[in-house]
């Protein structure tokens, strides 16, 4: 009976062995699905191609560009009214000349159209004060959109070392990077942080701040 005990345990064995076959199959991918299916999308190119263009419209990335481009090639801004006011504004009105540089901001939001600001910047710098400091953020409504370029285009206002500047200007160009990348600021934000942490001037402070809020 022994031996017949002996022959049952090695038959078990045996069973066990082949039962335990089916597991040296290829293993699945991170998704659940087969090894050679998860190398198959890496190896197809145009899938990848696919699959970033879905990535890039998911991130919003894609709908920021066709509406800066829309914006841009359908803007009806009447420039001339903007002229009249100025002309019947008193630069030395500080309220009126902000109004001013405030509603153009508005009437170009997100065209990256500044042509009013470029042909008028000796008028423009008679801003003070916060005046300033909203004329500056306001460059951040019109170029809002410019994920790419926004850095670029406030860098003469931005704090940099070895240059002392308004603080105003400085505190503006931060809030105006911060509406630039408004939602998909992950790339500015070591740099607004970076300008909230190196001042210790509350102005250029509380632009930094409201550039983060922004982010979110």
């Amino acid at each position: 009976s022994s031996s017949s005990t002996a022959g049952g345990a090695e038959a078990a064995d045996a069973m066990d062995t082949d039962a335990a076959a089916p597991a040296a199959a290829p293993a699945a991918d991170a998704n659940g699905g087969p090894a050679a299916a998860a190398a198959g999308l890496e190896m197809a190119p145009e899938l990848v191609d696919k699959l970033s263009k879905l990535r890039d419209i998911l991130s919003g990335k894609t709908p920021i560009g066709l509406n800066l481009e829309f914006l841009y090639h359908n803007n009806k801004a009447d420039l001339q009214i903007l002229k009249n006011i100025k002309g019947a504004v008193d630069a030395r009105v500080s309220v009126a000349h902000s109004a001013t540089i405030l509603a153009n901001a508005l009437m170009h939001a997100g065209t990256s159209i500044d042509t009013f600001l470029r042909d008028n910047l000796e008028w423009l710098s008679r801003a003070t004060n916060w005046a300033k400091f909203s004329a500056t953020a306001g460059l951040g409504v019109i170029h809002r959109g410019q994920l790419q370029q926004g850095k670029a285009l406030m860098a003469p206002y931005l704090p940099r070392e070895g240059h002392s500047g308004s603080p105003y200007s400085e505190g503006g160009a931060l809030y105006a990077l911060g509406l630039i990348t408004a939602n998909h600021g992950g790339a500015t934000q070591p740099f607004l942080t970076e300008g909230l942490r190196a001042s210790s001037n509350p102005i250029i402070q509380h632009g930094a701040c409201l550039g983060l809020g922004e982010r979110h």
